[in-house]
């Protein structure tokens, strides 16, 4: 519950990082609103790539410094620090906070004195440090009373709550969250009055006063059932099932029943009572695909139905709590392989690229001193043709042609808006799982037979493969250069590279492979999401170009595949629509899978590409 600096727009992430870096880019004078510019960038990169928010807040910091401007430093400081924060850099967040400390001393802004004053708790916090978190909180809390900020002298005492929890000063930390509780009502901000209730009922869980606990547990969740807040849903359903599995595990307090029958009688409601809530909390958990959340709450249900002594159910939940751990561990195990991917094709463009910089500036210099060669003329400039050749050929394996010629006459940065494009996701199912235990040179021999696959079908179809991230290939038809049949060559480009993974046609090439080794292409399956739409395109980067995509259209692709199914190529309801309009002498077959549910976009009605046939028949 941190006080951090709020850099709040009606756009958010990086919609909003996008619409900052095009104002950055129109204003290019070295001012004041380049400094906010700059500040509000990096707060803003601290949750997507903090490492990007850092270097954006270093350049605000080099030119707030040469215009004195000591507001702007401050709190470029303080974007800084989040930045840190988010990398788990303390002692860097720390540094720059106290930096923006000092400043806002100098200037007397008590606001930014207070902001910061939290800020600084909420790091030691963070490491531990109670008695330093404790005396910054309080030093907040003092400064937020003197200029009347009720909502950051609530945050605040919420804070020192939390820190007296932690040293298990249970009767300050209930002090404190009551206190916040009643400014959160007097201003009528109930997220924040549920959130002081589930604080009080954790402290009477330390108590063990299950009863107190639940009471207050419950009055949040009616809270955030009114204000349909899912995750404080979740939370809520999780703990009152939890706290109905200690009253019913209680031995304590069933002892002190009047009867061992009116004892069972209330073990067996309170554990009916933690099921059902338990079960609640596993649907919301599930809606929200709060993958790690349901990990708790299974094994929550596992030892109440232990307790009840259902032991076949417990083992069905247990089994599924370690099933769904394994598959989270696997899933970040995915990530860090696509990352360290990206990070090594990265790497070899900028070596392809510096290669290619230093022969361009060899072959200049060859030319220009072949203009005093006489003789010798011919024969330099036969061998510049030759290394230029050569290079050319570099530099367009990294980039499409029309864009490397930009580059080359200096066009930069490439930023280009497409009204109508394809754009594909073709990607491995489980690749994690299944490759685990095989040799890393087997896999790569894999990927990379598979790949090349793809490019040699790119190629045929006129398609533009714009990267492979780990075991996913992404491609577009559309770009760099429009084409008004963009989506039948996709389409076409899709069905065959399917039918060539779904067939097997191709075989691993065993090459100095260790005998009986398994052909890891046989147990391939492929998932495919297709989209089209309007597409932003360019190269980014100072050091290692990339030609990348952006936009909804791009997203919505994405999560056509993560969505699909196995061996089908699933497309949105726009693709179809464009290549059923666009059909000429064209069969095309597609099978309905109907609305679902999509990330980020809600209900989609998405389709099936079956079949694309060149006759003469209607679609």
């Amino acid at each position: 519950m941190l006080c951090h600096s709020s850099f709040i727009g009606q756009k958010q992430g990086q919609a909003l990082i996008d619409s900052l870096l095009h104002e950055l880019e129109i204003h290019k004078a070295e001012d004041t609103v380049t400094v906010n510019l700059l500040t509000d960038i990096s707060f803003q990169y601290n949750d997507i790539n903090p490492d990007k928010g850092i270097e954006y807040a270093r350049q605000g910091i080099n030119i707030a410094e040469k215009l004195k401007f000591k507001s702007g430093l401050a709190w470029c400081y303080v974007s800084q620090a989040v930045c840190y924060w988010s990398k788990s850099v303390n002692t860097k967040a720390l540094e720059s906070y106290f930096k923006a400390l000092k400043i806002f001393e100098e200037l007397g802004d008590k606001k930014g004195i207070a902001t910061n004053l939290g800020n600084i708790g909420g790091v030691y916090h963070k490491l531990n440090d109670y008695p330093k978190a404790l005396e910054y909180y309080q030093k907040a809390l003092k400064s937020n009373e003197e200029l009347g900020r009720k909502r950051a002298i609530a945050t605040n005492l919420s804070n020192i709550g939390v820190i007296y929890q932690a040293q298990a000063d249970y009767q300050r930390a209930l002090e404190n969250y009551l206190k916040a509780m009643k400014i959160y009502e007097e201003m009528g901000y109930k997220t924040g009055v549920a959130s002081a209730l589930g604080n009080i009922g954790e402290v009477y869980v330390h108590l063990k006063k299950y009863d107190k606990a639940l009471e207050y547990n419950l009055k949040s969740l009616s809270i955030n059932k009114e204000l349909n807040n899912k995750n404080g849903l979740l939370y809520n359903l999780d703990y009152i099932g939890f706290l109905y599995y200690k009253l019913a595990t209680d031995t304590l307090g069933n002892r002190n029943e009047q009867s061992p029958s009116i004892s069972l009688f209330r073990k067996e409601l309170y554990l009916k009572q933690a099921l059902d809530y338990y079960l609640k909390a596993r649907d919301v958990a599930e809606n929200i695909q709060a993958a790690s959340e349901l990990v708790v709450i299974y094994n929550g249900i596992t030892d109440a139905y232990k307790a009840a002594n259902n032991w076949q159910k417990a083992y069905l939940y247990a089994d599924s709590a370690y099933k769904l751990n394994d598959s989270i561990f696997s899933r970040q195990n995915q990530i860090i392989i696509a990352k360290l991917d990206a990070r090594r094709e990265n790497e070899v463009k900028e070596k392809e690229l510096i290669i290619y910089r230093e022969r361009d500036k060899f072959q200049k210099m060859v030319i220009w001193d072949a203009a005093f060669a006489g003789v010798l003329l011919f024969l330099f400039l036969f061998i510049v043709w030759r290394e230029r050749g050569k290079s050319e050929k570099l530099l367009l394996n990294i980039l499409p042609s029309v864009i490397a010629k930009r580059l080359k006459k200096k066009e930069y940065p490439i930023a280009d808006y497409f009204e109508e494009a394809s754009v594909i996701f073709i990607d491995i199912a489980d690749f994690t799982k299944m490759s685990s235990g095989s040799p890393p040179q087997e896999i790569v021999t894999m990927l990379n037979q598979v790949f090349t696959e793809f490019d040699h079908l790119a190629s045929k179809y006129g398609i533009e493969k714009i990267k492979t991230i780990g075991d996913c290939y992404m491609a577009a038809a559309g770009i760099p250069l429009q084409r008004e049949d963009h989506a039948h060559s996709m389409a076409a480009f899709a069905l065959e590279a399917m039918s060539v993974i779904n067939n097997k046609k191709m075989s691993l090439d065993v090459k100095n492979m260790k005998p009986g080794t398994p052909n890891l292409l046989s147990a391939l399956e492929f998932r495919c999401g297709i989209n089209c739409g309007p597409v932003v395109a360019g190269v980014i980067g100072e050091k290692k170009f990339i030609y990348d995509l952006w936009g909804d259209t791009v997203n919505t692709a994405s999560r056509m595949e993560e969505n699909g199914i196995v061996g089908r190529i699933q497309v949105t309801d726009r693709f179809k629509n464009k290549l059923t309009i666009d059909n000429g002498q064209l069969t095309i077959k597609f099978e309905e899978r109907g609305e679902m549910e999509i990330k980020g976009k809600g209900m989609m009605k998405t389709w099936f590409l079956v079949e694309l046939c060149h006759e003469s028949k209607n679609s």
